[in-house]
C-alpha cells in the first residue's frame, strides 16, 4: 500500500483566528492548536491554491496559502457565512446585514454588496459559465419553508431576478448544488426536513428558468456537482447526471473529485480516505486522530502544568455538531488536498505519495443531444487523457447508420429515428481493456418552428406550401376558449420553414382560413372578416349579415362563411358575394354544416365539394321532388355543432371515437390526445402528452381497420411541466396532416415531421370514395358504376332500400335506373297532387319553376336550364368483402328532364279546372236568385198577415225572427261560396 510521507497542518487559534502553524512534519507526526472562534465556511480557489475561511464572530473572511501561511484578512458585513467563487471573485453571504459582498481577488478588494429581502442568504449556488451570474435563496416569508431563489448580476452589482421556491418539486431547498455548465441543479433540504430529498431542475440562466425534472424522496448527505459535469455525489454515491443511475459507491461523505488524476477523497469519521474514481478502489487511508492542539496565545503553554489536549477526532464530533459542513477540496497548483472543519484546517500534500497517481482517463461525452432529423450529428468523443495515444474509442452500440471516425461519432437519423436513441461508447487501453463507459441519449427530434406564442388552431393552404396559425397573446395563455382578447396570428412559408408575418390582433381571432395568395382573418368582435396578403397587411374588408360561426376555403375561388343567419359565398379575387344557391331559403343555422373532410374535400351543408375545382361531387339531401315513393333521406352521420369531424377511407372520426359508416366504433380516443385522418396513408395519427414526471409527447399511426398501432414514436420528452401549465387552456397538442406530413402544435412550436415507412405499409381498407355520380337525365336508362376505392376483388353489394325501377348488380356495383319509367310515374303524381294555387298568388309547389330552380341549384351549384325539370333518387348502398368487412353510402343522384309535358298536362288540368269552376259558379247563383225569391215572398205574406189582424202579431214576429235566421244562414253559404268559387282558385 502507499504511505504519505509528510502531513501538512494547521490549528486555528484565537478569537480573531489568528493562524499558529508548525513546519512540515513526516508521518503521523502532526501537531495542533484549539480553534476558540467559530467557522463560517471554508473555500480554496484550485487554481491558486488560495484558501478563504468566514468568521462570523468577528466580521471577516481570513486567507491563507499552501502550508497555512496567513496573507491576509478582509473586513466584510455582519455575520459572514457561506462563501462561492466566480471566476476571480468571492462571494460572501453575510446573514445579519442579508446581503452578498463582493471580494475581488485580483485587487483584494471588497469590490461591492448586493442587499437581498428577507431571512438570510443561503444555499449559494453558481456556475464556471463565463458569465456575471450568481444565486443565493432567502427566507422572505412567514414560514420557515418560504424561500425566495435571487439571481444577482457581478458586474451590475445588482438583483437581476428572483422567484419563489415553492412551485419546486423541493419546496424548501437548503442547500442547492450547481453544475460547471450552469445547466442543472440539485437542491435538497438536508438538516430542516427528512428525507431531505435531490430533486434535479433544469435551468436556463440567461431566462432565469428552473425546470422539475425528477426527484428522489430519500436522503443522501451533502450533494456536490463533479468537475466534468457529467455526474454528482450524493453522500458517498456517485450518480449520473440525470441522477437515474448509481454508478459506484465511496468510502467517506463527502466526496470530492479531482478534475486531473484518477482520485476520489472523502471523509470517513477521523480518516481521510483516497480511493480511485475510476473504480472506488483503495488508495491509502490517512488517519487525523491523535493531532496535538498546541497552546494558544489566551492560554500559555503548560507543559509541566497538565498540559490540556486535543485530538482532531473531537474537533471533527464538534464540527459535525454545528451547521458547518466538512470541506474537501483540490488545491491544483501545489498538487495538496486542503480539508476544512468547523476548528480545524490541513493541507495534505499528494507529491509524497510513494507512487504517483494515475491520469483521469474518462470519456468526456453528454449525457443527452438532440439532432433534428435529417441533419448530420457530428460528436466529438473526447476523453480526460488526451496525452495518451494508445487510448482508442469504440462504439459499442448505437443507432442503424452510426459510425466513429477519427473519434468522431457521425450519424444521419432518418424519419423514422424520430425519438430517441441511445449510443454506448467504450474507451479502451493498448490491451483493449475498458478504462471507461459512457452512454449518450440521441433525442431525435422532428424540425420545428418557435412561434413565440402557444397556438390554438391551424389551417393549412390547398397547395401545402402556406399555414396560418393563431393563438392567445403572451400573459393570456389560461383565458378560457370561451373568452375573448388579445390573439396572436403568424403565417408560415412550409418549403422553406420561415415566418412570413406576425401579427397582434387585439380583438381576438374567430376563425382563420389561407390560400396560395390571401389569408382570411375573421376577428372575434364584429359582423367582419378580413382578407390580408400573407405578409398580414394590405387588408380588404367584408360585411356579412351577422356574426361569422365558421369559415371555410371550399375552392380555388371560393370563401364560405357561416353566420348565425346563413351561409354566405364570397368570390375570393372580387371579395363580391355570391349569389345563395338556395335563393335565401337556406335551413336553420344550427343544421348547417361546413367543415374539410380532408385535404381533397369539403363538406358544405349537403354537398361534398372537391377542392380543387370547387365541383360538387356527391349530394348528401336535397329538396327536390323524388322519383320513387319514399321520404329524402339524409347522411346517417352529420356534423355535431363544436365537434371535430374528418372522414376518409371509409371512417369517420367523430367527436374522441373513430367510426366506420353505419356507427361502429373503430377505436376511441381519450380527450387528451389529439388526432388525424390522413389523406394520404389509411392511418389514423395521434399526439398524445404524458407526464412520468417528465413531459413526453408520442406520436402513434393507428390502423384505420381495426385500430392497431403500426408505428409509434417518441418525438421529444422534456422537463416537467407544473400543474397549473398542465391544465392551462393553450397546453394542448393540435395536430394536421398533409400529404406525407404531420403538423403538430406542441405548446409555442410548431412541428414538421413525415409519415414513417411502416404507416405508408399498412393495410388499405375498401371504401366508397367520396366521388359519386351527381347527375343523370331523364330521358335514357342510366348505368351507374358505384366508386369504390382499395381492393376490390371478392366484393358484394346490396341496395339498403330498394324502389322499383333501381337495380343492383350484387356483384359489379352496377346501378341500373330506369329513368324514363319512373320520370313518367313522378310526373302523373306530381301534377295531380301538388299543383295547386293560394289566395295571395305565387305558388310554393317544389313541382313550380322558381322553386325547383332553387332547389337544383342548392343541391349541384348550377343553373336548372330553361323548360328543365330536376327530381331526385335516394342511393342507400353497402358492399361486404369475403372477411365480412364493408362500407355502406347513402347520397343522392340529381334526374333532370324536359317539362314540356308537364307544363302541357299542368295547362290542360287548369283549362279543365277553369270550366268546371264557371259551371260551379252559375250552379250555386241561381241557388242564390231562388233564395232571395223565396225570402222577398215570405216578407210579404208577413205584412199582409200583420195588416189584416192584430191577433196574428205574434205569429209575424215569429216568422220575422224565422226570416232573420235564414238571412243569415243564406248569407254564411253565399260567402262561403264566393271564397270556393274564387277565379284564382283551381281544385
Amino acid at each position: 500500500m502507499m504511505k504519505f510521507n509528510r502531513l501538512l497542518k494547521i490549528v486555528l487559534a484565537s478569537t480573531t483566528l489568528g493562524l499558529l502553524y508548525h513546519s512540515p512534519c513526516i508521518g503521523d507526526d502532526a501537531t495542533g492548536i484549539e480553534l476558540s472562534a467559530s467557522v463560517g465556511d471554508w473555500c480554496v480557489h484550485e487554481a491558486t491554491g488560495r484558501v478563504f475561511v468566514s468568521s462570523p464572530d468577528d466580521d471577516s473572511v481570513i486567507e491563507y496559502m499552501a502550508g497555512g501561511i496567513l496573507v491576509r484578512k478582509f473586513a466584510v458585513g455582519a455575520q459572514p457565512r457561506h462563501l462561492m467563487l466566480k471566476r476571480d471573485q468571492l462571494i460572501v453571504a453575510c446573514q445579519k446585514t442579508h446581503a452578498l459582498d463582493i471580494i475581488d481577488l485580483s485587487t483584494n478588494q471588497l469590490a461591492g454588496s448586493v442587499s437581498l429581502h428577507g431571512d438570510g442568504p443561503y444555499a449559494l449556488f453558481c456556475s464556471d459559465v463565463d458569465n456575471d451570474l450568481v444565486y443565493a435563496i432567502c427566507n422572505t416569508g412567514s414560514a420557515w419553508w418560504d424561500g425566495e431563489v435571487f439571481q444577482v448580476d457581478l458586474k451590475t452589482q445588482s438583483i437581476r431576478n428572483q422567484t419563489k421556491v415553492q412551485p419546486w418539486g423541493q419546496s424548501h431547498p437548503i442547500h442547492v448544488a450547481m453544475s460547471r455548465d450552469g445547466k442543472w441543479i440539485v437542491p435538497d433540504a438536508r438538516g430542516a426536513s427528512s428525507p431531505s430529498g435531490a430533486d434535479l431542475m433544469k435551468v436556463d440562466e440567461e431566462k432565469f428558468t428552473f425546470t422539475q425534472v425528477r426527484d428522489y424522496h430519500s436522503s443522501f448527505g451533502i450533494i456536490s456537482p463533479c468537475p466534468l459535469s457529467q455526474h454528482w455525489t450524493f453522500g458517498n454515491d456517485l450518480y449520473s447526471l440525470d441522477i437515474q443511475r448509481k454508478i459506484r459507491s465511496f468510502s467517506g461523505s463527502p466526496v470530492a473529485i479531482h478534475p486531473h488524476l484518477d482520485l476520489a477523497a472523502s471523509l470517513s469519521s477521523t480518516r481521510l480516505l483516497l480511493e480511485r474514481f475510476s473504480d472506488a478502489r483503495n488508495i491509502v487511508g490517512i488517519e487525523l486522530k491523535d493531532v496535538v492542539i498546541a497552546p494558544t496565545p489566551e492560554q500559555p503553554d503548560k507543559a509541566n502544568n497538565n498540559v490540556r489536549s486535543k485530538t482532531v477526532a473531537s474537533a471533527m464530533r464538534q464540527s459535525r455538531s454545528q451547521t458547518v459542513d466538512p470541506t474537501i477540496q483540490f488545491d491544483l497548483k501545489n498538487n495538496q488536498i486542503f480539508v476544512g472543519l468547523d476548528k480545524v484546517g490541513y493541507w495534505v500534500d499528494l507529491k509524497t505519495l510513494d507512487k504517483p497517481l494515475e491520469p483521469l482517463s474518462v470519456l468526456v461525452t453528454p449525457a443527452v443531444i438532440s439532432v433534428e432529423q435529417g441533419k448530420e450529428l457530428r460528436l466529438p468523443i473526447k476523453h480526460t487523457n488526451e496525452k495518451d495515444k494508445s487510448l482508442t474509442v469504440e462504439l459499442l452500440d448505437g443507432p442503424e447508420g452510426a459510425r466513429i471516425e477519427k473519434s468522431v461519432f457521425r450519424w444521419t437519423p432518418t424519419n423514422d429515428d424520430a425519438g430517441f436513441q441511445i449510443a454506448k461508447f467504450n474507451l479502451l487501453n493498448a490491451d483493449k481493456n475498458v478504462k471507461d463507459s459512457r452512454q449518450t441519449r440521441i433525442n431525435v427530434s422532428p424540425p420545428s418552428i418557435e412561434l413565440g406564442f402557444p397556438a390554438s388552431q391551424m389551417r393549412i393552404s390547398s397547395d401545402e406550401n402556406r399555414i396560418i396559425l393563431w393563438g392567445p397573446s403572451i400573459g393570456q395563455e389560461r383565458r378560457h376558449p370561451a373568452h375573448t382578447g388579445s390573439d396572436e396570428v403568424v403565417v408560415i412559408d412550409l418549403k422553406t420553414r420561415k415566418v412570413l408575418a406576425k401579427k397582434t390582433m387585439p380583438q381576438g381571432i374567430r376563425f382563420a382560413a389561407i390560400d396560395d395568395q390571401y389569408a382570411y382573418i375573421a376577428p372575434a368582435s364584429g359582423d367582419v372578416f378580413y382578407r390580408l396578403n400573407h405578409e398580414l397587411a394590405v387588408a380588404k374588408r367584408m360585411f356579412v349579415k351577422s356574426t361569422p360561426t365558421a369559415m371555410q376555403k371550399i375552392s380555388d375561388d371560393r370563401l364560405a362563411v357561416i353566420t348565425q343567419t346563413g351561409l354566405q359565398m364570397f368570390d375570393v379575387q372580387t371579395m363580391k358575394e355570391i349569389t345563395p344557391t338556395s335563393g335565401g331559403k337556406i335551413q336553420h343555422v344550427s343544421q348547417m354544416a361546413i367543415y374539410p373532410l380532408n385535404n381533397a374535400y369539403s363538406r358544405v351543408n349537403h354537398q361534398v365539394i372537391r377542392s380543387s375545382d370547387g365541383a360538387v361531387v356527391q349530394i348528401k339531401q336535397t329538396s327536390l321532388p323524388t322519383l320513387v315513393s319514399t321520404s329524402n333521406r339524409g347522411s346517417q352521420h352529420s356534423s355535431v355543432r363544436g365537434m371535430v369531424l374528418q372522414s376518409n377511407w371509409g371512417r369517420l372520426l367523430l367527436g374522441n371515437q373513430l367510426v366506420d359508416s353505419s356507427g361502429g366504433r373503430v377505436v376511441s380516443i381519450d380527450h387528451e390526445t389529439a388526432a388525424a385522418l390522413s389523406d394520404q396513408w389509411p392511418v389514423l395519427v395521434t399526439a398524445k402528452k404524458t407526464y412520468t414526471p417528465n413531459v413526453t409527447t408520442t406520436l402513434r399511426f393507428l390502423s384505420i381497420v381495426d385500430g392497431s398501432v403500426v408505428h409509434s414514436m417518441i418525438l421529444n420528452e422534456d422537463d416537467e411541466v407544473t400543474g397549473s401549465q398542465r391544465h392551462s387552456h393553450a397546453n394542448r397538442t393540435l395536430l394536421m396532416t398533409s400529404g406525407n406530413k404531420v403538423f403538430y402544435i406542441d405548446g409555442d412550436h410548431l412541428v414538421f415531421t413525415e409519415f414513417p415507412d411502416a404507416a405508408k405499409l399498412a393495410e388499405v381498407r375498401t371504401h366508397f370514395s367520396p366521388e359519386q355520380t351527381t347527375e343523370i337525365s331523364a330521358d335514357r336508362v342510366a348505368t351507374i358504376e358505384l366508386r369504390v376505392s382499395g381492393p376490390k376483388a371478392n366484393l358484394s353489394f346490396r341496395l339498403l332500400q330498394e324502389f322499383p325501377g333501381v337495380k343492383l348488380d350484387e356483384s359489379s356495383g352496377t346501378l341500373t335506373i330506369h329513368a324514363p319509367e319512373l320520370w313518367k310515374q313522378m310526373i302523373s303524381k306530381e301534377v295531380s297532387n301538388s299543383i295547386h294555387s293560394g289566395i295571395r298568388g305565387r305558388s310554393n309547389s317544389p313541382i313550380d319553376r322558381a322553386t325547383n330552380a332553387d332547389a337544383y341549384e342548392a343541391a349541384t351549384d348550377k343553373k336548372l336550364p330553361a323548360n328543365q325539370f330536376a327530381a331526385q333518387i335516394p342511393i342507400a348502398v353497402s358492399f361486404q368483402d369475403d372477411e365480412g368487412r364493408g362500407d355502406q353510402l347513402n347520397f343522392h343522384i340529381v334526374v333532370t328532364g324536359d317539362r314540356t309535358n308537364i307544363d302541357k298536362q299542368i295547362q290542360e288540368q287548369r283549362a279543365a279546372q277553369e270550366t268546371a269552376r264557371v259551371k260551379y259558379l252559375a250552379e250555386q247563383q241561381s241557388r242564390k236568385d231562388e233564395l232571395e225569391r223565396q225570402r222577398t215572398q215570405a216578407t210579404m205574406q208577413a205584412s199582409n198577415i200583420k195588416e189584416s189582424s192584430d191577433k196574428v202579431g205574434e205569429r209575424i214576429e215569429n216568422l220575422e225572427v224565422r226570416m232573420r235566421r235564414m238571412e243569415a244562414t243564406l248569407d254564411a253559404i253565399l260567402l262561403q261560396l264566393e271564397e270556393k268559387n274564387s277565379p284564382n282558385r283551381i281544385e
